[in-house]
């Protein structure tokens, strides 16, 4: 169906016209483009000029608005965001928003990125700007689908500026506020948020500014959550802390004070796993109501506080120095004298072995032993950098002594640099060892004979130096010794073997070790080592006063200290029986 305009002259209305018709008077000089002109689709009148443009825009995508949206959505599907963006306001037409809007869905089940259902063909995250553009655009009209009306929860998991989140605060329903900003390019400020008074819940995580002083705006918040903020030095001051029941801040490492928790008076739910910097929990004092308080890994925490007089249903402490405060509670009472925990991470993933004795030093098994080592093994676990699953050649033993009144953990890598210590040793006559060797790729009996190149082989960075899966061997090409500043050559024969030295403490050593130090050591290189190696030389030296290693190629060196890294800390059980 054709569309037809209207024109207004003097309070009376005339047409409707053929927009043809209003383009030959405006030419015949018999219409002006500032006179009062409507067409269907406009909310109000405007002018023949405002007309026309607006026809014009909507001829370049097409007619209808179902048919401009579509067209729109089909500029995000091909990633071009920003034209299908400045399209849309250049309609400048509520009905086509609301056209694009009728292809966005909510979800009600729980999804780890978003509440906000894009189509499926095009890019989420372009999805959710056009959404944000539209759902901006109709505020201004005061024509919000009744469904995004009603829009209680809004989850983000990817990092969105700010500004474009502003449209949420005019969702009266919104109780419910998650947002992650792992991918912030920059510090923003969350003032903004201020503006969202009907927030019960909000949780923000990795956000690496430091002013959360518009918690003190929002009165009506009943769960909090800042994870993973490094840069949060304490809990501010909160408006709600009189209503607030569940509280985290996970992993926020630099959190020093709680004391914005002090009159949180109806708070049920506290996590502070990970909170390294903090030392003191007297601002839970009036927190009475508190039932689950998850303090793993707070590892400068040695005060029980206002805890000690809780009765507690659900209190995690593994990492947690104060893990051993209540273990000596219930050692008062046991028949132990002592415990043992052994981490051995010589295998893939390690093992535990925990023994406790009694104090004739029998060995203790049953029900009440087996709860407190679970409880030690829970503490190790958490103490090792890289969890129980990662850290091979790790070995700790923590060691509970209850006549003594203390736990005394012990850790160290099993870095595979025993290997070198032990070579050292032959050479202690001199100052300082030099090894050059060269790449050879070791050709296998099931390639074929013009395997030649490092690419041909396809072995991956991890296992460059070893002999069963790797394809790039070690040569060495010339030796020399340092003594009182002369440096002499070595024959390269007095080293035989020496060649295995790199592989075997690759295969001894925490994985982490040899690959961290070869992407150092080969800046800009990844995925497999390029077959240019095989035209240059890796040179080893040994500072053997020092107890040192350096490993360079080219312009490149990588510096490793010798010494057998340990961890030592002693810990207070607290008040436990004088020994007999």
């Amino acid at each position: 169906m054709k569309r037809r305009l209207y024109l207004s002259r003097a309070g009376l209305i005339y047409g409707p016209y053929a927009i043809s018709s209003v383009h030959r008077f405006v030419e015949d000089g018999d219409c002006d483009p500032t006179d009062v002109a409507w067409i269907a689709g406009m909310e109000k009148w405007g002018t023949v000029e405002e007309v026309f443009r607006q026809l014009e825009n909507q001829s370049e995508v097409g007619g209808l608005p179902s048919e401009q949206a579509e067209k729109i959505w089909k500029l995000v599907e091909q990633d071009q965001l920003n034209l299908a963006i400045d399209l849309h306001l250049a309609l400048d037409d509520p009905a086509v928003t609301e056209a694009i809007l009728e292809r966005v869905g909510l979800s009600k089940e729980v999804h780890l990125v978003s509440n906000v259902d894009v189509p499926h063909e095009v890019d989420f995250e372009h999805g959710i700007f056009l959404f944000l553009s539209c759902l901006s655009k109709l505020v201004e009209v005061n024509r919000i689908p009744e469904r995004f009306l009603r829009m209680k929860e809004f989850r983000l998991g990817h990092y969105f500026p700010l500004s474009s989140l502003e449209p949420l605060k005019s969702l009266p329903c919104l109780e419910s506020l998650t947002l992650g900003f792992s991918e912030a390019g920059e510090i923003e400020d969350l003032c903004f948020f201020e503006e969202f008074l009907n927030l019960r819940e909000l949780k923000i995580s990795d956000f690496d500014g430091e002013d959360f002083g518009f918690l003190g705006k929002l009165p009506h918040l009943t769960s909090l959550s800042l994870e993973n903020c490094e840069s949060l030095l304490r809990v501010p001051t909160i408006a709600c802390k009189k209503i607030l029941r569940s509280a985290s801040f996970s992993n926020c490492a630099n959190l020093g004070s709680i004391d914005g928790l002090t009159e949180a008076t109806s708070l049920e739910k506290l996590n502070l796993f990970g909170c390294e910097a903090l030392t003191d929990l007297s601002p839970l004092e009036n927190c009475l109501e508190l039932s689950s308080v998850d303090l793993r890994c707070c590892s400068s925490l040695r005060e029980e506080g206002p805890l000690a007089d809780m009765e507690m249903e659900d209190l995690l402490l593994g990492g947690c120095p104060l893990l051993f405060t209540y273990m000596g509670r219930k050692l008062r009472s046991s028949s132990l004298s002592s415990l043992s925990m052994v981490w051995d991470g010589s295998g893939d993933d390690g093992w535990y072995e925990g023994t406790a004795y009694d104090r004739e030093g029998r060995e203790v098994v049953g029900e009440e032993a087996s709860e407190l080592l679970a409880m030690v093994e829970d503490f190790v676990c958490m103490k090792l950098p890289g969890g129980a699953g990662n850290d091979t050649g790790s070995y700790g033993v923590m060691e509970v002594d209850v006549p003594k009144g203390q736990a005394t953990w012990r850790f160290h890598w099993r870095d595979g640099l025993q290997t070198f210590r032990e070579r050292m040793e032959k050479w202690t006559d001199f100052d300082r060892l030099k090894l050059e060797f060269g790449f050879v790729v070791r050709i296998w009996e099931d390639q074929t004979s013009n395997a030649n190149y490092w690419s041909d082989v396809g072995t991956e960075w991890g296992w460059c130096f070893d002999e069963y899966d790797g394809g790039l061997s070690m040569s060495l090409k010339e030796a020399s010794a340092c003594r009182n500043g002369n440096w002499e050559k070595v024959p390269v024969e007095d080293l035989s073997g020496v060649e295995d030295l790199l592989e075997k403490w690759k295969s001894d050593s925490y994985y982490g070790e040899v690959f961290d130090m070869l992407k150092r050591l080969y800046n800009g290189c990844k995925g497999d080592l390029p077959d240019y190696l095989l035209e240059r030389d890796l040179v080893v030296e040994f500072g053997l006063k020092g107890n040192e290693v350096e490993f360079s190629h080219d312009c490149n060196s990588v510096k490793i200290d010798l010494e057998l890294e340990q961890e030592r800390e002693i810990f207070p059980l607290g008040q436990v029986p004088a020994e007999e």
